[in-house]
């Protein structure tokens, strides 16, 4: 009896790992998979799909920064799909079909960007291609004004101001911060007496004091 029941169990594995055998040869029979990419009159991916927050010097995260698009398969079988590389990140998919007809395919982001724009990813399967577009934020400078959080110190006022005179752009206000972690900045004070000063830009990594002018306007 016990024998019998060994053989079973082998008989059993054999069996299993034919049909695995079978599957997977099934599988890679098919070969590449055969689609188009579904894009509207402009070439833009449609629909698409951008997910995540895309911010220079931040490496990407595959889990959260991604991007879907639609593909028509019309013949089954393996697949990548991969866009160009663009400031220093892009995006690819790959893996297997095994039917035909339209899917949404998710492609993980992997890099770190480098500037902040808007980047246009051309993604392409076989000879069909189309457009999606990411914009990526700066990073936000963490810094101090000297003098915080009282008044404002070591600043110098520059320009002429008269009484229903509007400001131009030699009306500044040179204020000095200490640079903690580099990055854009937009500095904007209140209104006083009709004129409000504001300024923006970005502080260089390693920078310990800077200057910074404010522009005036009413």
């Amino acid at each position: 009896m016990r024998n019998t029941v060994l053989m079973f169990c082998l008989l059993s594995g054999i069996l299993m790992m034919l049909r695995c055998t079978r599957e997977h040869s099934l599988e890679n029979a098919n070969g590449p998979a055969q689609g188009v990419l579904q894009a509207d009159g402009t070439g833009d991916c449609l629909p698409k799909t951008v997910a995540g927050t895309y911010v220079t010097s931040t490496a990407l995260d595959g889990n959260v920064n991604y991007i879907e698009v639609q593909l028509h398969v019309t013949k089954a079988g393996s697949y990548v799909i991969s866009t160009d590389s663009l400031n220093g990140y892009s995006f690819k998919a790959s893996g297997v079909f095994s039917d035909t007809g339209y899917v949404t395919i998710r492609m993980k982001g992997t890099g770190t960007p480098l500037l902040a724009e808007t980047d246009n990813f051309t993604v392409t399967f076989g000879s069909s291609t189309c457009s999606i577009a990411i914009t990526v934020t700066p990073t936000l400078a963490i810094f101090t004004l000297d003098g915080a959080p009282d008044s404002c110190m070591n600043y110098v006022v520059a320009g002429t101001y008269n009484v229903n005179a509007t400001l131009t752009a030699s009306n500044t206000v040179t204020i000095k911060v200490t640079v903690t972690k580099a990055g854009a900045y937009s500095i904007t004070t209140t209104m006083s007496n009709g004129m409000i000063f504001t300024g923006s830009g970005t502080l260089a990594l390693g920078a310990l004091v800077g200057e910074r002018d404010l522009e005036g306007g009413i």
